[in-house]
């Protein structure tokens, strides 16, 4: 009756093969996650969360290269790496412990292989005077990989938390370091008795908070022939010079089930899109800096949507700005023009740039970069703001995107705030949210080989606009604008959606009131055929095949596109998050590929087709 009479043993040459098959990976990775054990948390240290781990360092201890962990652990927090073989000498601990002042927490990953119990199992005395100098001058978080048989003198192993995991290959150490950081809930227990201390069924319980978790599409209760379709239309889009090359990050349920990069930086097929390269997300910038500054600043009390913004931009009032409503501009029906081509002002015929407005070398009144030879007048930011507030507005108030909107919300967070833009974004939530692959002026903080390069621009800056800002009006402005400057990964804004899908709640923090997301992400004017959210895009009224938005994003959904091919959306209703980044207009703008064959929206309404 239940079939043992018919019993077919595995062959045992076939378990790997077995264990390892992609339908299987959910439960392999459950294994490995349900056996990571905690034996000591003397401060509550974790889970580790971004927003209270300071500047972090991670030692890899052990002779195998285990650069994944390294991997593993940045995408949770910035952190530094060094690496010391078990068998260091005390030169090579010197060198490191001078290296690693100023850093608040350490993790260290210990890797050993030693069975032997006359051998420590590989935790030597030296090793174990390394952790008790760490354990003085830093938060430790010790990882111990191995057999918990090497743990016998733990009353001696220093740390303010130790962790045990029992098996050292790529998937049992990305189950231990999510499981460090909050991804799961940790509840293992020793399997055996170690010392007094620590004996059988010993562990110390910790619960998850909702930070993403790193998975496959099979967590998502889908196979990887759902990727199929989604590889076919991006590798179309590279083969026919739509763009060079693109990231693609999508999560469900709060479960990171593909983050995956296609082609290259360039044409040239020169060096490979990587996950922590980084684009210009153009307009994406208007939520994931600029409207993310305003709903903070509404919520606490600063400013309101509702008034007019003359009412913290005073010299407006002599203006025919003095009417616009804050609320009616960030949804694009202020009269406000498009678009202004500033720099055609500060060009000759040619397109040579003036002397009265640039040199070729910076000095005291010109030192905002344009490129390696154009350095721009300090004034000229005010001459921008001033052609706005001067400029005419158009004769109805009918929904018409503009970027116009977002450069006086520039300057009214500033003189709110007292501070930059870019700074105050940086403080209230990329470092809160462990981000470190965001930012404006990525020359400043980036490795230049690691920042995708936009366009071969040949009436402006006439050359390659490489890290730095496409947009000629934010690159005017020094390249921190509210609408446009950002650069990102495609990770960090799937962690921005994923954070205001969740009511503005990530990784045990709250970053945003949830009420002021409904509001801001909600349909503001939908009498007036205009489907905008305060800042953020919102589907279509009217679905039609040629819009920006896919036929299966729900009404409670949202998100915002960018010039240069970029895409993010998130769908609190479906619990979706979906981020698509490339470089379309390299080498010129005017392809428009993408466009056409509705590459980002056939991708979208592939992962509702496919996961709903």
């Amino acid at each position: 009756m239940a079939g043992l009479a018919n019993y077919q043993p595995v062959n045992p040459s076939e378990v790997t093969e077995c264990v390892n098959y992609n339908k299987y990976q959910p439960l392999r990775r459950a294994l490995y996650q349900s056996s990571v054990t905690i034996l000591k948390d003397s401060d509550s240290l974790l889970p580790l969360l971004p927003w209270k781990t300071g500047k972090t360092a991670y030692i890899h201890i052990g002779n195998k290269n285990h650069r994944h962990i390294n991997s593993f652990i940045s995408r949770y927090i910035p952190v530094d790496t060094y690496s010391i073989p078990l068998d260091f000498n005390l030169r090579q601990w010197d060198d490191l412990k001078e290296k690693l002042c100023g850093y608040q927490t350490i993790i260290t990953t210990i890797h050993t292989s030693d069975k032997s119990m006359k051998n420590g199992y590989g935790i030597s005395p030296e090793l174990k005077a390394l952790l008790s100098d760490l354990d003085r001058s830093h938060d430790l978080i010790v990882c111990y990989i191995g057999n918990p048989y090497g743990l016998s003198n733990f009353e001696i192993i220093s740390g303010d938390a130790l962790v045990l995991s029992y098996e050292d290959n790529f998937t049992a150490n990305d189950m231990l370091i999510q499981s460090v950081f909050g991804a799961y809930n940790v509840n293992g227990v020793l399997p055996v008795s170690i010392n007094d201390s620590l004996k059988e069924g010993f562990g110390i319980i910790r619960e998850a908070t909702n930070t993403l978790r790193y998975g496959c599409l099979e967590d998502a209760g889908t196979y990887q022939h759902v990727l199929a379709p989604i590889d076919s239309i991006i590798n179309h889009a590279i083969a026919n010079k739509g763009m060079p090359g693109c990231q693609l990050f999508v999560a469900k349920d709060g479960n990171v089930i593909i983050n995956k990069n296609y082609g290259y930086h360039t044409y040239e097929n020169e060096k490979a899109v990587g996950e922590d390269d980084i684009y210009d997300v153009a307009s994406i910038t208007k939520v994931a800096a600029t409207t993310l500054t305003m709903m903070k600043l509404y919520e606490e009390g600063i400013i309101d949507i509702d008034h007019r913004l003359s009412r913290y931009l005073p010299d407006l009032l002599q203006s025919n700005k003095k009417d616009i409503i804050i609320r009616e501009m960030m949804a694009h029906q202020s009269a406000l023009q498009a678009w202004i081509p500033y720099y055609q002002n500060t060009v000759d015929e040619e397109g040579s740039p003036l002397p009265e407005y640039y040199t070729e070398t910076p000095d005291a009144a010109h030192t905002i970069f344009i490129n390696d030879k154009m350095f721009l007048r300090n004034d000229y930011p005010l001459i921008i703001y001033d052609t706005i507030r001067n400029s005419e507005l158009r004769e109805t108030t009918e929904y018409k995107y503009s970027d116009l909107g977002f450069i006086l919300l520039h300057r009214t967070i500033e003189q709110l705030t007292n501070q930059p833009l870019e700074r105050f974004v940086e403080e209230n939530f990329y470092q809160p949210l462990g981000l470190h692959h965001i930012g404006y002026n990525p020359l400043l903080w980036y490795k230049k080989d690691d920042i995708v390069p936009t366009e071969e621009e040949p009436y402006f800056r006439k050359g390659l606009i490489h890290g730095t800002v496409h947009d000629p009006a934010a690159a005017m402005l020094g390249g921190v604008s509210g609408h446009a400057g950002v650069f990102s990964n495609a990770h960090d804004l799937g962690v921005i959606l994923q954070c205001l899908i969740q009511e503005g709640n990530y990784a045990g923090i709250q970053v945003l009131d949830s009420t002021v997301i409904r509001e801001f992400t909600k349909c503001q004017f939908p009498l007036n055929e205009n489907r905008r959210g305060v800042g953020f895009d919102k589907p279509l009224l009217d679905f039609y095949a040629d819009g920006p938005v896919c036929k299966g994003a729900s009404p409670s959904s949202f998100g915002h596109s960018g010039f240069t091919g970029t895409y993010f959306w998130g769908d609190p209703e479906k619990k979706l998050v979906y981020v698509f980044l490339s470089n379309r207009v390299y080498p010129e703008a005017s392809n428009n590929l993408i466009l056409k064959e509705n590459v980002r929206t056939s991708i979208h309404q592939i992962l509702y087709d496919s996961l709903y």
